[in-house]
């Protein structure tokens, strides 16, 4: 079990970062978002490869874009 923005979501051994957006509801593949892992920032050009630890705390925050 892992906890995304307070919610607990299941974890499964294989689930990177782009595995959980899926799951999340999320469209696109790197969508404008800040992922951090038990308080550390993963960096968009590691999502597909960084593999989400068992009963890790997760944020994804929106980051906001226009013009």
């Amino acid at each position: 079990m892992i906890n995304v923005n307070d919610k607990p979501y299941d974890w499964s051994q294989d689930m990177n970062i782009y595995k959980l957006l899926l799951l999340m509801g999320y469209k696109l593949k790197k969508p404008a978002v800040l992922i951090t892992v038990n308080d550390n920032v993963v960096r968009r050009d590691t999502w597909d490869d960084f593999y989400i630890p068992d009963t890790a705390e997760i944020s994804v925050i929106n980051l906001l874009r226009g013009g």
